[in-house]
């Protein structure tokens, strides 16, 4: 029997806080433990409480820039999700060095992913953790995806955030935190699951060619032969000056059949370079992207997940940070999770960027919904 509990805390003080959360979700026979922490807490003082209080799991979390619980979007609060199932099985790394090498730590993730058992890409799936400002999520879902005999692994994961100081973004594993790392965990489980991505965007039709970019570092000097930023703005039809305005409204994406995949812009550089928080190919061609209604969206994606299991137990939930401020600025943020949270115990936090199989991605909410 799979049993989901989830929990909420927004007491100021980290052990307080602790107590809390394990008061409300520390049953028999947990087994793997998820948290999403806020800004204000002491993060080593918290993960290693978090693991003292759950001694016989797994306990894997990160900082947020924002969290999401039973009390819709928060900040500065502690979130969690408990799991208890003899079928829910999982067996957890961290990849270290994400910023440059994570390819050394391939034989670890090999190593843990036989240990589980997984046999086939309809066993399990992957939950990942990912430092925010490693510019290392691609990298990782590389050497993640180079371990399996077959396509299309189920991964679901997000990148911590740290508010909105970019500043510094962390992860556990068992009570010990690490930077410029990735936590990995695999999951074996006869239980019924569903990975899902909402996207709240259309195309335009208004395309876009990258002709020079610096891959590694997610930067795009030329559109069409033009620096990217005053050609972007000649798209849109408005003043350099103003492109940033247009950043969360119209963002760029790639669309594979009905499929859009995001990249947001997230600087403007002296040189009209324009600094993304995903990677962006040279010759790929990008479409400038326009607002659906996100509270349709959502009633869409809830009968999406119910379609895939009639009875779901709970919910993670990871959320682009930038979906949390035009929900937030939209006054929507109740509208657009209400629906998740009527269907079943919803946890997650708002990262600085979404991972799905092997796409690192951004101004999406990523949905695991796992049932029996």
């Amino acid at each position: 029997m799979l049993k989901i509990y989830d929990a909420y805390s927004s007491h100021k003080d980290t052990e307080t806080a602790v107590k809390e959360i394990a008061n409300q979700i520390k049953k028999e026979d947990i087994n793997y433990v998820i948290y999403f922490a806020g800004n204000k807490y002491d993060f080593e003082l918290l993960s290693e409480n978090m693991k003292e209080a759950f001694e016989q799991a797994e306990v894997i979390g990160c900082t947020t820039a924002g969290e999401i619980s039973k009390k819709y979007l928060t900040e500065n609060s502690l979130v969690a999700m408990a799991i208890s199932s003899k079928d829910f099985i999982t067996k957890t790394t961290v990849v270290n060095d994400i910023s440059t090498v994570p390819i050394i730590h391939r034989e670890e993730l090999i190593k843990t992913y036989n240990e589980v058992g997984l046999k086939s890409n309809k066993d399990g799936f992957v939950i990942t953790l990912m430092d925010g400002l490693s510019l290392g999520e691609e990298r990782v879902l590389s050497v993640i995806n180079s371990i399996f005999d077959f396509q299309n692994f189920p991964i679901i994961g997000g990148s911590a955030g740290d508010g909105l100081d970019f500043k510094e973004t962390k992860v556990s594993y068992n009570g010990r935190v690490y930077k410029d790392a990735a936590v990995v965990t695999f999951v074996n489980t006869k239980h019924k699951f569903c990975i899902y991505k909402e996207n709240i965007f259309k195309s335009t039709k208004k395309q876009m060619i990258v002709t020079r970019a610096d891959i590694n570092n997610r930067i795009v000097y030329e559109f069409n032969n033009q620096p990217a930023a005053k050609y972007y703005a000649k798209k849109l039809e408005v003043d350099k000056k103003d492109l940033h305005k247009q950043f969360i409204t119209n963002p760029l994406g790639r669309k594979i059949g009905d499929n859009i995949w995001i990249a947001s812009p997230a600087t403007i550089n002296e040189d009209d370079s324009m600094q993304f928080h995903c990677q962006v190919l040279t010759n790929s061609i990008l479409e400038i992207l326009e607002p659906l209604d996100p509270v349709e969206m959502a009633s869409n994606t809830v009968q999406e997940l119910k379609a895939n299991i009639s009875n779901i137990k709970g919910i993670l939930a990871v959320n682009c940070v930038s979906r949390k401020l035009q929900f937030q600025e939209e006054r929507i943020e109740k509208k657009v999770l209400e629906p998740l949270l009527m269907t079943a115990p919803t946890v997650g936090f708002s990262s600085y960027g979404e991972q799905i199989n092997s796409n690192h991605l951004n101004q999406t909410l990523i949905l695991l919904a796992l049932g029996e």
